[in-house]
């Protein structure tokens, strides 16, 4: 995560859905590796916009609640 204030609080692989959830503490802009191009991006379950490019996933993460957690999810 591009954010100094900006922690992973844990991941969880789903290999029947072909997906990965990742919970976040934190803003900013958040990039994972890649080796295929996701289908979708969601934050707390909402679709959201996100790049692609040179096998790594860009998405922006909002403030999203009090805690500053949120979990993004990653449908390949």
């Amino acid at each position: 995560m591009l954010n100094t204030d900006g922690a992973i609080q844990s991941i969880e692989l789903h290999d029947e859905s072909n997906s990965v959830e990742v919970e976040i503490k934190g803003v900013g802009e958040m990039r994972i590796f890649a080796s295929q191009k996701p289908s979708t991006c969601k934050i707390n379950r909402e679709i959201v916009p996100f790049e692609y490019e040179d096998f790594m996933v860009k998405i922006d993460v909002p403030w999203s609640s009090p805690s500053g957690s949120c979990v993004i999810e990653y449908l390949f």
